[in-house]
């Protein structure tokens, strides 16, 4: 407990959306199906301005303009990952778990995943797209989905015996920092988590979004940066998101 308490307090979170949390008709007897999950293919830089809601099952970061270095966050993205990639795949696995776990003590209870995946009509309908080129990542087994197809996940729902579903990104970003002269600039953490409730119609019934940024700063070298050390911030950072979005739901 006192671990993650330490762990919350090292992060600054920004709730960035969040509508329908006041009023969700929601029966207790309810149950939802988690129909994608995502994220970034590799660590990315973060630029909320520049999000485009339609770009994955719920969002990713697109990377115009300069930096305070003077280089695009693509080409440092590039340079980053020519030097050394930065896959999320890892990171992924580790928080599915905790997203499954969380969903139980919530509002919106959860069918447990595995029905989901083994589900015929979820693997026949169901697209891994996962791709370092468009940068977009899904865990095995899920992947896009045609959620806003109404008579498809009707019948989808029906078939899983739910109430609606479930549709969550989360983007594993860095961030450069100010330092004064110094360069390459250090980077710290940031994670942002989107959680979006569809009733079985496609009808959004509730969305929010968590930003979770780490205090902690992770040195960058010409050469790149440590993976370990970001990666336990961003964990960090992703349980704040975690902790702030089921507070709410």
């Amino acid at each position: 407990m006192v671990q993650k308490i330490f762990a919350l307090s090292l992060c600054v979170f920004i709730s960035a959306c969040v509508f329908g949390t006041k009023n969700i008709q929601i029966n207790e007897d309810d149950k939802f199906a988690l129909v994608s999950i995502s994220s970034n293919h590799h660590v990315s830089y973060y630029d909320f301005s520049s999000r485009d809601e339609e770009d994955n099952a719920i969002g990713t970061f697109k990377m115009p303009g300069k930096t305070h270095g003077g280089e695009s966050p693509v080409e440092m993205t590039r340079s980053d990952e020519r030097l050394s990639p930065h896959p999320v795949s890892v990171l992924m696995k580790g928080v599915l778990p905790a997203i499954e776990r969380d969903f139980a003590s919530s509002k919106i209870k959860l069918i447990p995943f595995e029905k989901v995946l083994k589900n015929k009509k979820y693997m026949s309908v169901v697209k891994n797209e996962s791709s370092e080129e468009n940068n977009i990542y899904y865990p095995d087994g899920f992947g896009r989905i045609s959620y806003g197809n109404s008579a498809l996940m009707t019948s989808l729902c029906h078939e899983l015996d739910v109430s609606g579903f479930v549709v969550i990104d989360i983007q594993f970003l860095k961030e450069q920092k100010s330092a004064g002269l110094k360069h390459p600039r250090p980077i710290s953490a940031v994670v942002v988590l989107t959680c979006s409730v569809y009733s079985r119609n496609s009808k959004l019934i509730l969305k929010t979004v968590e930003i979770s940024k780490s205090e902690t700063l992770v040195e960058k070298t010409y050469e790149g940066y440590d993976h370990e050390a970001l990666d336990k911030e961003l964990i960090k950072c992703f349980e704040s998101a975690s902790s702030a979005l089921f507070s709410k739901i």
